[in-house]
């Protein structure tokens, strides 16, 4: 399977990731990293595909030289987006608090860091 990512480069996932889209579209934003939706016959394969590319990512040379940094993400609904968006403030303002990284988002809400790291304001 053959994917293109924001920078126009095409790069191939690995044999473990044989999901294939029943779809897949660009958002039109003026953002030179325009979002793709790529959607999937079901749940189980959206999954896999998540999965696959995020172990793909780490070790494919042609995907984590990419200055944008490609990420993934299950498509949310508003409750869910407002949920995320509180668990990030949430994070950011007790990390800031603390002066290390004590919580972090994962999916869309916040869990305790079992290694913080010292936190940096960007």
């Amino acid at each position: 399977m053959r994917c293109v990512c924001a920078s126009g480069r095409i790069y191939s996932l690995p044999p473990h990731t044989p999901v294939v889209p029943t779809s897949c579209h660009r958002h039109p934003c003026s953002s030179v990293y325009r979002p793709l939706k790529i959607q999937f016959g079901s749940t189980t394969d959206r999954n896999n595909f998540i999965i696959g590319f995020n172990k793909t990512r780490k070790t494919e040379p042609s995907i984590s030289t990419i200055a944008s940094k490609p990420r993934i993400q299950r498509d949310l609904t508003k409750e869910e987006l407002a949920q995320l968006k509180e668990a990030r403030k949430f994070c950011y303002d007790q990390n800031k608090l603390a002066q290390k990284s004590i919580y972090i988002v994962r999916d869309i809400s916040y869990v305790s860091n079992p290694k913080p790291t010292p936190f940096r304001v960007a």
